[in-house]
């Protein structure tokens, strides 16, 4: 059996019969089976878990009452957010066994979804790579080798390779976003604050978002709605623009040859200059790392590095750092208004475990994460050497509606 669905075409199916989540479970299970030693994408998988939860949703298929619109959905969580009975790395040596889910986790069971296992991530979830030292790389599913982007990576790579229907990410500065552009998925960074933390751990509480990772930008926009608790607003009117603060900003051949015109209105942002806010942002999240993580032990000397210079930053450069977030994210929603920034996702594409991660690859993505605005990445096909390009999609708070009207008027599937 594929395992090629989308939580829509699960749906359909579940409904006239010819679909059963035991059997779509196996499938899958069979699938990570098969693929993940290849890849990488699981660092644990609760098969007894999934199949008792399947067998649970069947019942409630054959009975005629299915608790929601994901009844039955094989799902990936993040190995930084809790579910019950299964460790929490966060990516990290060890790890501890969670004694209860984590509020998104929470809401996922109460809706159905058959959790499949956790998903591998950027020791921490503090890098962009998922080239984790203790757990191993996640492959790009298009090419091994490479990049799945980080620190989602393994969410990233599940859904891209038919491992699950869809994950659960976190995106700090553009976590969920990259990883879903460089493996060729859909990644929804939610509204600051529409999503609950609990139960999720944390890298930088102040710029910490959960999200999902899909297959289609319909089926991110329903798991949002499960996971937010709330139901999502129309798409409304919305109109294209680029953002004034990226024209201009240095993009790879790669990118540079694939990226469409994109001949749209300027939407000016004052003072916002875009290695300034990174910088800004990521002085923010090592001090902010620190004071929730310490030092881990067994951390490898890159993230020591990071947590220790969090630890000695001086207090008037967090300050300042902090005041220009302020700055950043004051006034947001009534400027960007009825827009939807159309921009690149990364300067970059994937790339092999050979190469030095560029440091600029969250600059372009850092901005709705420091503005606390929805953002989504789509894919716009491949590049010249046949990896995954995308798009990403910026509205104002509480339009992710809007976003996924924007990806299927810009973008392009694989």
């Amino acid at each position: 059996m594929s395992t090629e669905f989308s939580l829509s075409g699960l749906r359909e199916a579940y409904a006239d019969g010819s679909l059963d989540p035991v059997a779509v479970t196996e499938a899958y299970l069979d699938r990570i089976a098969q693929e993940n030693p290849r890849l990488n994408a699981y660092v644990a998988v609760t098969a007894e878990a999934a199949r008792e939860a399947a067998a649970a949703s069947s019942a409630r298929w054959r009975a005629g009452r299915p608790v929601s619109a994901i009844d039955g959905a094989p799902i990936a969580v993040k190995d930084n957010i809790d579910m019950a009975g299964a460790v929490t790395a966060n990516g990290l040596p060890g790890g501890r066994r969670a004694e209860t889910d984590a509020a998104v986790v929470a809401r996922l069971r109460e809706a159905g979804a058959v959790l499949l296992g956790k998903t591998n991530l950027h020791e921490a979830a503090f890098g962009t790579t998922t080239f984790n030292p203790h757990w191993g790389m996640t492959h790009n599913p298009h090419r091994e080798g490479w990049t799945a982007g980080g620190s989602s990576g393994g969410s990233g790579a599940a859904v891209a390779a038919g491992l699950a229907v869809a994950a659960l990410g976190s995106d700090t500065m553009g976590s969920i976003r990259l990883p879903a552009a460089y493996c060729g998925c859909f990644g929804l960074k939610p509204t600051r604050g529409a999503v609950p933390l609990e139960g999720v751990t944390p890298l930088a509480p102040s710029l910490d978002h959960v999200g999902p990772l899909a297959r289609t930008a319909e089926d991110a926009l329903v798991l949002l709605e499960v996971l937010s608790g709330r139901p999502l607003g129309p798409e409304g009117d919305w109109r294209p623009v680029r953002l004034a603060a990226f024209d201009g900003y240095p993009l790879e051949a790669e990118v540079e040859d694939t990226l469409p015109p994109l001949d749209l209105p300027a939407l000016d942002w004052p003072d916002y200059d875009p290695p300034a806010a990174r910088m800004a942002g990521l002085l923010v999240i090592e001090a902010e790392a620190f004071a929730a993580l310490g030092i881990p032990e067994g951390a490898s000397d890159e993230l020591r590095g990071y947590l220790e210079y969090g630890a000695k930053l001086a207090p008037e450069r967090l300050t300042a750092a902090r005041e220009t977030l302020r700055r950043i994210r004051e006034d947001a929603a009534e400027r960007i208004g009825d827009a939807v920034i159309v921009a690149p996702v990364a300067p970059c594409g994937p790339f092999p475990r050979s190469r030095k991660a560029p440091a600029n690859q969250g600059e372009l993505l850092a901005f709705a994460n420091l503005t606390g605005l929805p953002a989504l990445a789509f894919p716009r096909g491949r590049m010249a050497n046949g990896m995954p390009f995308a798009l990403q999609a910026i509205a104002g708070p509480g339009r992710e509606a809007a976003l996924v009207a924007a990806s299927r008027v810009f973008g392009r599937a694989l």
